[in-house]
């Protein structure tokens, strides 16, 4: 259908076709459009069993008078209808964006909280590194795993540094990376461990 009607009027009875096959027709088409039976012959039970299918109003065709106002009344509050329907949908936007924000504040919360323990882990292994180095002489064999300790908990610093710029805490800084050395010195710290 490539436009929806602002109010469907029908009569009660048709040929092989009747206003409740219409209701039927019309919800699956434009549920929220203003449905209104007129029947010369309507009875109360067609009324009732009309209104429990879901029409708006309905008017007898001796009340023809009452006709007009209906339908300005039904397309009034189908207008509020819409209206609600669409603030509800922005309601329901708006909590679920409020909900996604609640979920990165706490995921911030908790890089935050790991950022700082791990900080103060690093301070630690950067502080007995040095300890480390300063005991060695430039020819120890020794001295190059502890330069490489020492490298990996700078690394490990940066990794916090950005931990905090995630958060919120700490503001990102972009920072240019030798790709050859970083992977140089992971493949060194690997064979190391084999």
């Amino acid at each position: 259908v490539g436009r929806v009607w602002d109010v469907v009027i029908s009569d009660n009875r048709m040929p092989r076709f009747n206003a409740n096959d219409a209701l039927t027709l019309t919800r699956e088409i434009a549920p929220n459009v203003p449905f209104i039976v007129v029947s010369g012959t309507l009875t109360e039970e067609d009324a009732v069993e009309a209104m429990r299918a879901g029409a708006n109003d309905f008017v007898t065709k001796d009340n023809l008078h009452r006709l007009a106002p209906a339908i300005e009344r039904e397309m009034v509050e189908a207008r509020r209808r819409m209206e609600q329907q669409r603030i509800a949908a922005a309601l329901a936007e708006s909590q679920q964006r409020l909900r996604q924000a609640q979920k990165l504040e706490a995921v911030g919360r908790l890089a935050t909280g790991v950022a700082d323990e791990f900080n103060n882990l690093l301070t630690a292994i950067l502080s007995y590194t040095d300890l480390l180095l300063r005991g060695f002489h430039d020819d120890d064999p020794c001295r190059g795993d502890a330069e490489g300790i020492k490298r990996l908990a700078s690394r490990g610093g940066h990794i916090v540094e950005q931990l905090l710029a995630f958060s919120g805490r700490q503001m990102g800084q972009r920072v240019r990376l030798n790709l050859n050395q970083v992977v140089q010195e992971s493949l060194g710290v690997l064979q190391d461990l084999t």
